[in-house]
């Protein structure tokens, strides 16, 4: 199931959007057709290199 999903997010442009905080940062992904592709939130100076390691992986 991941290798078809991953097949179709491969013919798709993907948008990510950041909203930091004060203690957070929250990352989100979405489609060119505007679904949601996935999110997270971060915490720490560590969560800085999670998040951009997480939206490489997304697109």
């Amino acid at each position: 199931m991941a290798s078809e999903v991953a097949e179709e997010a491969a013919d798709r442009d993907v948008f990510g959007g950041v909203d930091s905080h004060a203690d957070t940062v929250h990352v989100a992904v979405i489609s060119d057709n505007g679904g949601h592709s996935a999110d997270a939130e971060f915490a720490t100076a560590a969560g800085y290199v999670a998040a951009l390691a997480f939206l490489n992986t997304r697109g």
